[in-house]
């Protein structure tokens, strides 16, 4: 497993656990960027693509332009894909027993001749939802987020205070949660600022969330990496919407 990988567990951790801590939270602090309306998603280009999927429950794709290196399942682990020192995962690392991991892996993208990596996460949490969330829910799933973080990574923090947290509908019509943040930390002996963006689609017994994290500078391209990944997902049993 790459090195980075392997810092990156920390983050993973909070996906796995966000959900079983965030929507049970108060919904009274307020997100910066937060949006109360709900944008539409472009429709998901017809590329050649990898899809990561739940059985029939969940779907989402990632175009082969960004070299998704899956690590986790094994099954998907793909050579060509990844770098030499890539190594697959035969297990997903433990996490609350509401929660399990679908995929990890990285993606690549070249900036000014330079290639830089990202880490791919897409989790599930077990709840019970009666209706897809509202800009108040959104806000405080996002807000269990960011706070399971910052427990999980000693020296961590947020830069700016809290998450974007806006409500956004593919052209399917389904509702996504798309919630996004910097951080602070220390990698190595070097502090760093990493960039996440997600996008988290409420189901009625779970939320699905698949997550992009890579450095702050390169927030644009994980950005529109992550809304064209957006337009793809598929739920089998969303939600229905609120009212």
């Amino acid at each position: 497993m790459l090195p980075s990988t392997r810092r990156s567990f920390a983050l993973l951790t909070w996906v796995l656990v966000a959900g079983s801590t965030g929507c049970h939270r108060s919904s009274s602090r307020a997100a910066p960027g937060d949006d109360a309306g709900s944008s539409v998603l472009p429709a998901a280009a017809a590329v050649d693509v990898v899809t990561l999927r739940d059985g029939d429950a969940y779907s989402v794709s990632v175009a082969r332009a960004a070299a998704p290196c899956i690590l986790y399942p094994e099954s998907l682990f793909d050579t060509s894909l990844c770098p030499a020192e890539a190594r697959p995962m035969s297990s997903a690392p433990p996490g609350s027993s509401r929660s399990k991991l679908v995929a990890l892996g990285l993606v690549r993208f070249v900036d000014h001749e330079q290639v830089l990596m990202g880490q791919l996460t897409v989790s599930y949490n077990g709840m019970s939802h009666a209706s897809a969330p509202t800009q108040a829910t959104a806000i405080a799933f996002g807000s269990g987020m960011v706070d399971s973080l910052i427990k999980s990574v000693p020296g961590s923090a947020v830069v700016g205070g809290g998450p974007s947290v806006r409500l956004m509908t593919t052209d399917s019509g389904l509702h996504l949660a798309q919630i996004s943040f910097d951080m602070s930390r220390v990698s190595g002996d070097t502090p760093r600022v990493e960039h996440s963006v997600s996008y988290t689609a409420w189901t009625l017994e779970g939320a699905y969330t698949f997550s992009l994290t890579t450095r702050a500078g390169y927030s644009g391209i994980v950005d529109t990496l992550a809304a064209q990944m957006a337009a793809s997902v598929r739920v089998a049993h969303p939600a229905p919407p609120s009212h």
